[in-house]
């Protein structure tokens, strides 16, 4: 009679499913990649690529690249 007035929910199989679904948003979440890509016209894309110390009052994104390894 007992398992008749809680209609055939097991509190430990709704833990169960708590537990299951947590799990799985973390595992989701812990997927996504924390790097982003901007759209940029091709004119930027051409001046970031082929800029240097020279052309610029900084070093290029690969030197830079280089420099933080």
């Amino acid at each position: 009679m007992a398992e008749q007035t809680t209609k055939g929910r097991n509190p430990a199989r709704i833990l169960v499913w708590v537990l299951g679904l947590a799990s799985l948003a973390l595992v989701v979440s812990g997927c996504s990649t924390p790097i982003g890509v901007t759209h940029v016209d091709i004119q930027t894309a051409y001046r970031i690529q082929t800029e240097s110390a020279l052309s610029a009052a900084e070093p290029s994104e690969s030197s830079k690249m280089v420099l933080r390894r």
